[in-house]
C-alpha cells in the first residue's frame, strides 16, 4: 500500500515539472539555441576559428608577411651569383688575362689557390690594385704590391706586381710563408727547405756541381762533397773531414740568398711566376662560387665558376 502511494507520487511531481516547462516555452528555447549555432561545418571553414585537441602538439607559424601583402611593397631580392655572371663592361685585357681555377676546394686560405694567368698577353701588364671578387660571399680582395728580388732576413722593397707576356701569378688568400708576396727565381727552390707552400716551389735551383770549381780551392775533398750535394738543399752539417774552411764555405753558398747571389747575373735568372698573397685569414671563394678579375678601373678582365 505504501509503495503504491509513493509511485503515483512520484509520476506527479514528473507530470508537474513538464507542465511548468512546457508553459515557460521549454521547447522554443531549444530551437534559438539549435539556431544560433549555425552549420557544424562552419566551426572547420571559419578562418579566424582554430580547433585544437586535448594534447594536439602547436603548430609552426612561418614570418608574417601580410604587411607587405597588404602594403604593396615588394619582398627583398635574394642575393646569388647571378648579377656577377654577367661579364660587365669589358677591360682592354679581357682575352689577354685570364683566371684558371686549380687548388681553390680545400676553404684554407694557406692552400687554396687561383692562377691569374698572362700568358696570351701581348704584353707587360700591371696587375697591382686589379680586385678579386667574389658573388656568394660578397668579398672583395685587391693584389698587393710584392717584391721583384725577394731577399731572406730583411725587410724587402715593395714594388708593382708585373706580369711579363706569358707569365702567371699564383694568388692564395692567406698570409705568405715569407712576409710578402714574390716573384720566382732560378734560386726559390731553397725557401721550401723551412717553409711550406702551396703549391710546392720548384727544386730546379742551379745545381751544386756548377760550383765545384771554386770549392777545389778548398781541397779536392770540398769539391766532390759540394758534388754530392742535392738541388735546393742547405747542408745543416758539413763532414768535419772536409774542413773548417770549406764548411764555411759550403754553409755560405748553398742557401737563398748565396744563391742569389751567385746567379742574379744569370740569363733567365727570373721565372715566369708570381707568388701573391692577400693576408686573409679565410678563404672568399667556395664551391659554386663565381670570381671575377676587375682591372684598376673596375673593368671586367675575366669571369670563372667553381
Amino acid at each position: 500500500m505504501v509503495a503504491r502511494i509513493l509511485t503515483w507520487l512520484v509520476v506527479g511531481m514528473v507530470l508537474t515539472f513538464a507542465a511548468f516547462w512546457l508553459l515557460t516555452g521549454g521547447i522554443q528555447k531549444i530551437k534559438d539555441a539549435a539556431g544560433s549555432m549555425g552549420s557544424p561545418l562552419s566551426l572547420l571553414t571559419a578562418t579566424s576559428t582554430r580547433i585544437t585537441l586535448p594534447g594536439a602538439p602547436t603548430m609552426p607559424r612561418g614570418i608574417d608577411i601580410s604587411p607587405l601583402l597588404e602594403g604593396g611593397t615588394s619582398a627583398p631580392e635574394s642575393t646569388g651569383t647571378g648579377s656577377i655572371q654577367d661579364f660587365g663592361n669589358p677591360s682592354p685585357w679581357s682575352g689577354q688575362v685570364s683566371l684558371a681555377l686549380l687548388g681553390a676546394r680545400t676553404g684554407n686560405p694557406q692552400t687554396d689557390y687561383i692562377v691569374i694567368d698572362a700568358r696570351s698577353a701581348n704584353s707587360s701588364v700591371d696587375i697591382t690594385a686589379w680586385t678579386l671578387q667574389s658573388a656568394i660571399t660578397g668579398a672583395q680582395a685587391a693584389i698587393p704590391r710584392g717584391a721583384e728580388l725577394f731577399t731572406q732576413g730583411v725587410l724587402n722593397a715593395q714594388t708593382d706586381i708585373v706580369l711579363t707576356p706569358g707569365s702567371i701569378a699564383v694568388v692564395l688568400p692567406g698570409y705568405s710563408p715569407v712576409g710578402t708576396s714574390f716573384r720566382m727565381n732560378e734560386c726559390s727552390g731553397y725557401l721550401g727547405e723551412m717553409q711550406r707552400f702551396s703549391p710546392p716551389l720548384s727544386a730546379s735551383c742551379p745545381a751544386p756541381s756548377l760550383e765545384s770549381w771554386n770549392a777545389r780551392s778548398y781541397g779536392s775533398a770540398c769539391a766532390d762533397y759540394v758534388n754530392s750535394l742535392p738541388a735546393c738543399t742547405t747542408p745543416l752539417s758539413v763532414p768535419q773531414s772536409v774542413g773548417s774552411a770549406c764548411s764555411m764555405y759550403v754553409q755560405d753558398v748553398f742557401s737563398y740568398n748565396g744563391c742569389v747571389r751567385e746567379h742574379q747575373s744569370d740569363g733567365g735568372f727570373y721565372g715566369k711566376e708570381w707568388r701573391i698573397y692577400l693576408g686573409s685569414s679565410h678563404t672568399p671563394w667556395r664551391d659554386g662560387d663565381v670570381v671575377r678579375l676587375l682591372d684598376a678601373q673596375g673593368r671586367t678582365v675575366s669571369t670563372i665558376s667553381f
